[in-house]
């Protein structure tokens, strides 16, 4: 019986008996991956930015205050 060193299990992904995915996502994907987590929190960064200076430099009330990545909800 096989033992794992990861705390997740791997649920089938690697089903060509290669690399599995968090092997992939800790390896050949990792810069990848971490630019893209970077780009979310960049973004995510760049919101409560827009909203400040809509806040405390226009002056709009809070509730007018408009959310950009996810114009649906309203926080």
């Amino acid at each position: 019986m096989a033992t794992s060193s990861s705390s997740f299990p791997q649920a089938g992904l690697a089903l060509s008996g290669g690399p599995g995915f968090y092997e992939k996502l800790n390896t050949v994907w990792h810069e990848r991956a971490l630019q893209l987590f970077m780009l979310v929190v960049l973004g995510h960064w760049g919101e409560h930015l827009a909203q400040a200076i809509q806040i405390f430099a226009l002056g709009w009330p809070r509730r007018r205050r408009t959310v950009f990545l996810a114009s649906g909800i309203r926080g």
